[in-house]
């Protein structure tokens, strides 16, 4: 048992050495030349196109791999965590033997590598676009330090929840704007803009595995969509982008903070107050009679007899409903809305005017384009009347088998070997060779990856900028200064405005892969690997 003060220590740190899968950790039986020296890709293999109707194309987003490398390498190894890690694997073999792993690599990193990590990771910049096939990291190691390669793969991986979040949010994003610009041809492009980023509220943080989950996905929505509930991530874009404001909340109701008055127009009151200081609250509606109170409140704000001071003040009220119909509860509010007067028309359209609606009954993409089909056809504008509140569905409708994102051997030993993987699923064979991805605007058909040595080769007039930026190299560096590089540092305010930007600066290649990759991995796959 625990004493107090260990419990209070809260969660032991898991030594680096542990940070990986025990297949990884094991692999002490791996080849001389892949001991030597390493080349690994992280690939995805589909877009969320294969998920969403809404995508139109398999480009994907990528983000989330600079907070993953500060995890990993902000500090140096010590002989301490060596120790502990050795001390846990003593009892980790099933049976009861040690478990296996290369202890002498992790103390030679120590002692003639300051503790820094002896190996190269480049990457896409954060916020670029990928497609698939398409290497999005690649980690070369050292010579003399090839089994760190694969060390670190199940955490390099987890880019895919930033990736898919980010991806499929910008999506959606894009979704809305168009539909919304069908609605109301008169809008502006900031109208428009404007409108459709408020249309998505991340209800998700106790959704959540963990606090740490909420403070990746949280953030990841950030980079796309304002509004939130989920603080934890709010304030991590806040403090990572020079005290730069990326997420935003309203004052709103809960079901307990109506239970604890003695009636529910004083729940509504109180949070009234305090929208006229801050002109906008969130009024959770089926408490008890969720017909009767919207009827109020509409009222309430159309009338001024009802209520001294609710018409007089320029405050918006939200009204959420939390059950029943969904679709039928948005149709109720607006069609109150009209009974009372409180609308307006833009393009043949209805908006309500001091009433708004946010839905985050069980909300999923589907049922979103329900309620907005809906609106429409019951003459209501959803752009400038609502928004959605998502919780659960924005963290439960990811997963990594959607992009397929996976981790693979692309080289070994100090002549750089290249290595493939066949598989009887084409998509699952892997890119052979150290690559080099190259993107040229003026020439958007082209291939983007190459072997590093054509790629470098200026006969080959490979003009165009290099997507694989340094992120991290601590194969010769002395501090940690020196191998955390430029690529890492990108704020999320940055990383927001590439995505604003450029998510469709890129145009999909025709292939991918060049004839020489191609032709690569055909020759090596045609000889007898057994």
């Amino acid at each position: 048992m625990l004493t107090i003060k260990e419990y209070l220590s809260g969660t032991p740190k898991v030594p680096r050495p542990l940070v990986a899968d025990a297949y990884t950790i094991g692999s002490v039986h791996i080849s001389e030349e892949e001991k030597e020296r390493s080349v690994f890709h992280v690939v995805p293999r589909r877009g969320m196109d294969k998920w969403h109707s809404f995508a139109k194309d398999d480009r994907l987003v990528f983000t989330g791999l600079s907070r993953i490398l500060r995890d990993l390498f902000a500090t140096p190894i010590t002989m301490e965590e060596i120790e502990e890690a050795d001390a846990f694997l003593k009892t980790f073999h099933a049976g009861g033997t040690p478990y296996l792993w290369d202890r002498a690599m992790w103390e030679r990193i120590v002692n003639e590598n300051h503790g820094i990590i002896p190996i190269k990771i480049e990457a896409f910049a954060d916020g670029t676009v990928a497609f698939p096939y398409e290497p999005v990291i690649q980690v070369t190691t050292a010579v003399g330090y090839g089994g760190l390669g694969v060390w670190f793969e199940s955490k390099l991986l987890h880019v895919w929840s930033s990736m898919e979040r980010v991806t499929t949010l910008k999506w959606w994003f894009e979704y809305l704007k168009e539909r919304c610009r069908k609605a109301h041809p008169s809008w502006s492009d900031a109208q428009v803009e404007f409108a459709c980023s408020i249309m998505c509220h991340d209800f998700g943080d106790r959704a959540g595995s963990c606090a740490q989950e909420s403070e990746v996905l949280g953030l990841a929505h950030l980079l796309v969509m304002p509004g939130t509930d989920t603080v934890a991530g709010a304030y991590q874009f806040w403090k990572n982008s020079n005290q730069s404001s990326g997420g935003c909340s309203i004052h709103a109701l809960a079901h307990h903070t109506v239970t604890g008055f003695s009636c529910e127009c004083e729940a509504h009151e109180a949070l009234f107050d305090i929208g006229r200081e801050t002109g906008i609250t969130a009024h959770v509606s089926d408490t008890y009679d969720f017909n009767k109170t919207v009827d109020s409140l509409v009222n309430m704000i159309a009338n001024s007899k009802v209520l001294d001071g609710w018409a007089n003040s320029k405050n918006v009220m939200v009204l959420r409903p939390d059950s029943g119909d969904p679709v039928e509860c948005v149709l109720h509010i607006l069609k109150t809305c009209e009974k009372y007067g409180v609308f307006a028309e833009s393009d043949g359209l209805k908006i309500s005017t001091r009433i708004r609606w946010i839905q985050g009954d069980s909300m999923d993409w589907e049922s979103m384009i329900g309620i907005i089909n809906t609106c429409l056809e019951n003459g209501w504008s959803p752009f400038g009347s609502g928004a959605f509140g998502v919780g659960g569905h924005l963290r439960n409708s990811i997963a990594r088998d959607h992009t397929g994102l996976s981790m693979k051997l692309a080289a070994v030993g100090v002549n750089a070997r290249p290595t493939v993987k066949k598989s009887d699923t084409p998509a699952k064979s892997s890119i052979p060779g150290e690559v080099a991805v190259i993107y040229n605007d003026r020439l958007p058909d082209r291939p983007t990856v190459y072997p590093t040595q054509f790629a470098n080769n200026a006969a080959n007039h490979l003009s165009g900028q290099h997507w694989l930026v340094p992120y991290f190299d601590g194969r010769r560096a002395n501090s940690l200064d020196d191998a955390f590089k430029p690529g890492v540092l990108t704020s999320p305010a940055e990383v927001r405005t590439n995505i604003r930007e450029r998510f469709f600066h890129r145009t999909r290649p025709h292939e991918v892969l060049s004839p020489d990759i191609i032709n690569l991995r055909r020759d090596l796959l045609a000889g007898d690997n057994w």
